[in-house]
Formats: structure tokens, sequence, C-alpha cells
């Protein structure tokens, strides 16, 4: 480990005073480089320079630890200091429940949000497994496929069987398609990349979401690049809080489009059999027998236990 990259894992120790895990020194270090609280930033380069960072500091404390400034003190999760840093000493983690949400994967929260869009926004989703689609040259399908898409009947709610039939004969069914990309975190780190990839993945829907487990909320910055990119693109923002479902909230609404990309959908549909299926489930729905049709649809769980 280069003694520039060292030189700065200390000054975010000496600022924090208190333990942090390896895996969060980058992020820490960036944001107190933003704020002109550390002079110098790491340099590395590629898409996942926090985990370049974390595999540095985890190498050097096996190779040479007596020779760094910090220490490991504790082993899970991994915790370090400066030698010698006066701190409290770290909270025990529970072996029977670890902390849920560092082991959290990204496909766990599908049934979580599938949950909330039926129960708070009356919409059906479906997840699209991505692994599933025909095989093209590598690249050509990149950021093309939603993680997850929604349809909301607006007309189921209306009672009369006249208002039913006045629509199918007269206009056609009010219906909202909308797009998902999750994430299971979203920070400054990954926020303009997550995002994008959110655009290009719901250039078909009438609106589009980019689905977060977890976002910090009092992260001024992150909340002001999100509130800028939501501004300029449309796309919405949702925090599901995979600790406590009650806290999960649109902190952007999504701007909705009139019209649909029919030859992105087209594109979908003849790669993707989920993605297929799912506009043959909407095409098929019948207002008046709506049981006939969850199998098609992801599963809504009757109760949807806490992370806590």
């Amino acid at each position: 480990m280069k003694q520039a990259d060292i030189d700065i894992v200390v000054e975010v120790l000496k600022i924090i005073g208190e333990p942090i895990n390896p895996n969060h020194i980058y992020a820490k270090a960036q944001e107190l480089h933003q704020h002109g609280e550390i002079k110098h930033m790491f340099q590395w380069d590629g898409k996942t320079p926090w985990a370049t960072c974390n595999s540095a500091i985890v190498t050097a404390l096996k190779k040479n630890p007596d020779k760094l400034p910090f220490v490991k003190v504790q082993a899970k999760p991994a915790l370090i200091a400066l030698k010698g840093q006066d701190f409290p000493p770290p909270k025990p983690t529970s072996k029977e429940q670890p902390p849920k949400d560092l082991i959290c994967k990204e496909r766990d929260l599908h049934p979580r949000l599938s949950y909330i869009a039926y129960h708070q926004w009356g919409l059906y989703t479906k997840t699209i497994y991505h692994e599933e689609s025909k095989k093209t040259k590598k690249g050509i399908d990149k950021w093309i496929y939603p993680d997850m898409v929604g349809v909301f009947f607006a007309y189921k709610d209306f009672k009369s069987p006249n208002v039913h039939s006045f629509i199918k004969k007269f206009d056609t069914l009010p219906i909202k398609l909308v797009s998902f990309e999750l994430k299971k975190e979203l920070t400054l780190i990954n926020c303009r990349e997550a995002y994008f990839q959110a655009i290009s993945n719901s250039s078909w829907a009438h609106e589009g979401y980019l689905v977060a487990g977890t976002l910090d909320r009092n992260n001024k910055d992150l909340m002001e690049l999100l509130k800028q990119l939501n501004q300029s693109f449309g796309i919405g923002v949702i925090t599901l809080d995979i600790k406590s479902i009650g806290q999960s909230a649109i902190l952007f609404n999504s701007k909705e489009e009139d019209n649909l990309d029919y030859q992105t959908l087209a594109k979908l549909a003849q790669r993707n059999e989920n993605f297929d299926k799912f506009l043959k489930s909407v095409a098929d729905f019948e207002i008046d027998n709506p049981e006939r049709y969850e199998k098609e649809f992801d599963s809504i769980l009757k109760d949807l236990p806490s992370l806590n």
C-alpha cells in the first residue's frame, strides 16, 4: 500500500475518531475531501475504487501489520482504528442475528418493492430476470433491462360496469407502465451511474424509478445530486429502507411520459420472455376477475417483516 494512501487512511481515522469498516474508508475520504477537511484523495481508477481501497487495506494488514499506523480492532464486521487511539470498545455483534442490511442481496429487495408497490400505489409488479434473456454480443444490451416492471390499472377503481364498457368502446384503457432499477445501496459513489442506468432501461415506460435499499437522507450532497438529476431527467427515486418498511417513501416523483416507446417495448419482448409475458398479462387482464391473473405477476406477501 502506497504511503500516500496510508496517509489518507490515517487522516480519515483521526477525523472520525472511532473504528470504521475498511470498506467504508473510500466513501468517507471522498466526503471529507469534498468538504475540504482532507487535502488529498485516493487516485484509484476503475468502476469500484471503494473495493480497491478495501482490498489494499486488508492486504496491507495481512502482510505488514507492524509497519502500519492503524490496526484491525474487530473481525466481524471488520473494523480498523489508529494504533493507540482512545475510543469506546466496539459494540458486540449478535451471532444469532447478524446485521441483515449488510447481507441483504439486491434480489432480496424485490418482494419488498412488490409489497409496497401493491399496498401503497396499487401496482402489480413482475421481476425481469436478465439472465434469462436471449444471448447477444457482449455489451449490446447493457442497461436495457429493468430489474422490475409494474402496471397500474387506473380503471380498476371505477365501480360501474357501464364505465368499463364506455372506456373499452370509446377510449384506450387507462393504465400506467412503470420501470424500476433497484440498488442495494445508493451513495455519492454509485449515484450517477445508477441513475443513468435507470434512465436507459426505462425509456419504454410511462414512469421510471431508481429504487435504493439503503440511502442516507441526511447526506446533503447526495440528496442535492438526486434532486438535480431528477429535475434534469425526470427519473424518480424511491427508498425502500430495508431496516424499516414503514419508512419507505418516494423521495422524488417520476416525470410521467404520455406515450410509450413501442420500438423498445418490442425489443425487450423479443429478447426477454419475462417481459413478453408481462405485456400479455397486462393486455389480457380482466378487471372483474383480477385473481385469475395473480400468478402472472410477482406474488404479494401477506406480511413483510422488518429487517430490524
